[in-house]
Order: structure tokens, then sequence, then C-alpha cells
């Protein structure tokens, strides 16, 4: 009877021990619940478990960092930001009872997340193609630079020029929105038979042209001369022919009869301001002159003083 008594005491000793350790673990729960949501450190130690936030403060979302929880030698937790959207950041902080929680935080205007952590939204590029014709084949018959600049400084980033695939295809660049593109066009099928690549443009096939004719139709006699031929290829020709006895080649590769200068002291001989021929088609500087004078046929002169005429009224 004694022993069945007993066994009746101790059980409910052992129910309510459990109540007692089951009301205990529920509120150290609530308590750390509580606390890790009421503040956020940038570092905590209960016991031996410690809590580093490397970035807490005001500018923590712009950058991206690890949250580490450890207790004695051993890492408990180790959470890095993460982006929640582009908008949006997921931000591990260290709450006050030394565990890590986690918050939202929304980037500012003018900024994305990336990498979990809010950056400068940066500018797109911008493309340029300068041949590009809506709707038509156009773009394939002249070679120009398709350009891409950063859309701030205005630098160029990259840049490609139209070039020949093949005799009778081009090498299209063009801007897929703000990147470059390329494709290839078969000159012949978009503009006709006898079309062919020439200096990255489709152009009616063409035999160039010799020396001869090119200096003839560019109007040029001696000298080296540069300049695009019959076939709308550059071409450059050392000489376009040499000059007769007694001339020169001028600048403009012209055959002019030659010619000494006269020395600059011969031709400002007895001359005070303006310019003066050299004889051969130059001119000289003969000087300027003082304030108040005037330069007149290559002399200073001086204004003739003013007349002033004073008058006096009648008396009576």
């Amino acid at each position: 009877m004694v022993n069945r008594r007993t066994h009746q005491v101790l059980g409910k000793i052992n129910t309510k021990l459990n109540y007692v350790l089951l009301g205990i673990v529920l509120l150290i729960i609530i308590v750390g619940l509580y606390f890790s949501t009421s503040g956020r450190t940038s570092g905590k130690a209960i016991g031996d478990q410690r809590c580093d936030d490397p970035d807490h403060g005001p500018r923590e979302r712009l950058t991206t960092s690890k949250v580490t929880v450890t207790s004695g030698p051993y890492v408990v937790q180790a959470l890095t930001d993460v982006c929640k959207s582009d908008a949006a950041v997921w931000e591990y902080y260290c709450g006050p009872n030394g565990n890590a929680g986690v918050v939202e935080e929304p980037c500012a205007a003018g900024y994305t997340c990336r990498n979990g952590a809010c950056v400068a939204t940066a500018s797109p590029d911008r493309c340029t193609d300068p041949d590009f014709t809506e709707g038509t084949v156009q773009d394939l018959a002249a070679a120009t630079n398709v350009t891409i600049r950063s859309a701030g400084a205005g630098v160029i980033k990259q840049q490609q020029r139209d070039t020949c695939m093949n005799p009778v295809a081009v090498y299209e660049y063009y801007c897929n929105g703000d990147t470059l593109a390329i494709r290839s066009n078969n000159c012949s099928s978009n503009f006709g038979a006898g079309y062919v690549c020439t200096a990255g443009r489709c152009a009616p096939s063409c035999t160039p042209e010799p020396d001869s004719q090119f200096c003839s139709r560019s109007g040029k006699q001696c000298g080296s001369v540069s300049g695009t031929d019959n076939c709308g290829n550059a071409r450059t020709v050392s000489s376009c022919g040499t000059c007769a006895s007694g001339q020169t080649c001028s600048a403009s590769n012209q055959c002019v009869a030659s010619c000494t200068p006269t020395s600059q002291a011969t031709a400002c001989s007895g001359k005070q301001c303006g310019t003066v021929s050299d004889g051969c088609g130059g001119t000289y500087t003969c000087g300027t002159c003082a304030v108040g004078q005037s330069c007149s046929a290559n002399q200073c002169v001086s204004p003739p003083p003013s007349n002033q005429s004073n008058s006096t009224g009648n008396q009576t």
C-alpha cells in the first residue's frame, strides 16, 4: 500500500517538474525572440557566444558583409547579406542577445541591389550607327564606324568599322539596342547583279583607274597625292609627275615658276608697318605702330590735331 502511494506521489511530482521545465524553455524562447528584434549592434557577447557585424552603421546597406555568430572556438552561424530584389537587400545584423537577425532594407532612389549591397545604378552605354536607315539596306552602301560610348563621360568604349567579308559580301556593324552587333550581307542579293564589296560597302563592280588618270582627274601635276579613286577606294600615288626646268611643285601639287623669295630685311626696307610681298606669293610683316598711330602705305602716321574754336558771347 505504501509503495503504491509513493509511486503516485512521485508521478505527480514528475508531471509538475515537466510543466515547470516546459515553461522555462518557452520563457527563454520568448525572451530571445524579443531581444532579437528589439535592437541591432555591431557586436554582442552573451556568455561565450558572440555576434560580429562588420558593416554595422548608417551605410550598412551600401556594403556586403558577413555576420558571424561564434560560441567559443566554434562558428554557430555565418550569414552574408543578399539581395531580396533589385530594389531591396536582406541585411543581416547582430541582436542584443548575441544571435543574428535579418531585416529588409530598401535601396534608395538611383540605387540597385547587386551582390548583397545597394550600388549606384550605372547609366547605360550608348550605341550610334551613322549609316543606319530604318527599313532599308542603304546602310550597306556606306562604310561607317559604329561606336559605343559611356553615357556619363562619353568615352569611346568600343568602335568597329564596316568591312568586307569577301569580294561580294559585307560585314555590317550595327546597334542592337545599346550593344554592338554584326551581320553579313550579300551585296548582289540586296542591290542586284554587279554589286560587290568595296572598302566595307556595297558598290557597283568597278575597274580601278590607272595612276595617271587618278592624277589627271584630281587636277594634280606633281608630287605625292592622296585621295579616293573612281571605285571609291582610298589611294596614294607617290608621284603625279615632275616639273620642268625652272619650275617647282607647289603645296597644291601644281608646277609653278621657280622663285627665290626676297629677304624680309630687303622687302621691309623703308617700311614701318603692315605686310609686304616676298615676291613669290608669300608675305612679311614689317612691324606695328605705337598706340595712337595708324599704318598707312606701310608708314606709321599720327592723327591730325583736332580743331577747337573758342567762341565768346557779346557783352552788353
